[in-house]
């Protein structure tokens, strides 16, 4: 947080299209948190405490997910920051294994404190990556009838049909999506544009390389390496069918070179997920599945294909690309978070990951078209 260059890289270059804006902090420490949010209240809409986080990395922290064990503690944090800071103050949680009075407990507490608005991943921190499972909605709807604060949902939401169904079990007052958006940030417009036409995950990549090379630091010869992470994510499938493609992008390091691997699977043509094409939705050819590969062919009716040949080197750093970049699911936590620091800056910036880690609803999803961007 002493770091003007940090704070710069991080949320220095904020334009109106940012907002509303978001800015999300870890840490276990009630000081460094508010001085952290200080840094920033200026320029963001609120500040958001992350509760959520089950990677090895936050325990490691001592943050997210596992700092729900020292409930007082988070308390505290929240109480601080509210009493302190001038925008509103936020939390993520997950549920408690096994314990959802808990969690109860805890949630009200948190709203006393002056959480002003919660979001809950209806998993607790067990349920990560091969062991995920399925999402508590029941669980989510009975923490949104005790709180009289806004609640958002988070967990298990992959297309606009699972956003319309979360609202209709929990009533709550938003739906958030992570993982799923960073494979398909048009998830919320049900992919369709301003005129009405269908956005595939072709057209996704080069909008993305686009927004980030107008608005990332990079050379002519280097970018940031989250440019590589949502690359794979945005073709993903096709990346697992053509792997020359997959090794020619691992070994991607400028604009000029992803744009030739995303122009070359187009032009071969690829199986994509079909993402709000009709009901042609592939789960098993989605990233977002890829943990859970097994039931997503079971529920699309096909063979679960057997793993790629691994290779070399370079195939060997494509995969490592391919996954493992992003924090946690339903989360904003940066790639580069440092486990060392007690309080870390983790924001949802467009202009360092340009296409928001979670992404929110907080009214009645958009199906039409004119939505897009």
């Amino acid at each position: 947080t002493n770091s003007a260059a940090y704070r710069q890289e991080s949320i220095g270059r904020v334009v109106a299209e940012d907002r509303p804006l978001i800015v999300q902090f870890a840490g276990h420490d009630p000081a460094g948190a508010a001085a952290a949010a200080r840094h920033v209240e200026h320029m963001c809409d609120a500040i958001d405490l992350n509760l959520g986080c089950p990677q090895g990395i936050a325990r490691r922290g001592r943050y997210g997910a596992f700092l729900l064990e020292e409930e007082d503690l988070v308390v505290d944090i929240v109480r601080r920051l509210s009493s302190e800071l001038s925008v509103p103050v936020t939390c993520k949680i997950r549920l408690f294994r096994d314990d959802f009075p808990r969690t109860m407990r805890l949630v009200r507490r948190l709203e006393e404190a002056g959480c002003a608005l919660l979001t809950v991943h209806g998993r607790d921190r067990h349920q990560n990556k091969q062991t995920v499972g399925e999402c508590d909605f029941e669980k989510i709807a009975a923490v949104k009838a005790a709180l009289r604060i806004p609640v958002v949902a988070n967990g298990g939401i992959a297309t606009l049909e699972d956003v319309r169904r979360c609202r209709a079990v929990t009533g709550v007052d938003g739906v958030m999506s992570s993982e799923a958006a960073l494979e398909n940030p048009a998830l919320f417009c049900g992919n369709l544009d301003s005129s009405g036409a269908h956005v595939d995950q072709n057209r996704l990549a080069r909008e993305y390389l686009d927004l980030a090379e107008q608005h990332l630091k990079s050379s002519d010869t280097s970018t940031p390496k989250c440019v590589k992470a949502h690359m794979f994510k945005f073709l993903f499938a096709g990346l697992q069918d053509h792997t020359d493609l997959r090794d020619r992008l691992g070994g991607a390091r400028t604009f000029k070179e992803f744009r030739s691997v995303v122009d070359e699977l187009a032009a071969r043509g690829w199986q994509q997920p079909g993402f709000h094409r009709d009901g042609a939705y592939l789960r098993h050819r989605s990233w977002y599945y890829r943990y859970r590969m097994a039931a997503a062919c079971a529920a699309d009716g096909v063979e679960l294909p057997q793993p790629a040949k691994k290779g070399g080197k370079r195939k060997k750093r494509a995969e490592a690309d391919d996954d493992g970049a992003e924090g946690e699911a339903g989360s904003t936590v940066a790639p580069d978070a440092d486990a060392g620091e007690s309080v870390q800056d983790v924001t949802a910036n467009a202009r360092k990951f340009i296409m928001a880690p979670a992404t929110i609803a907080l009214a009645e999803p958009r199906s039409g078209p004119g939505h897009h961007r």
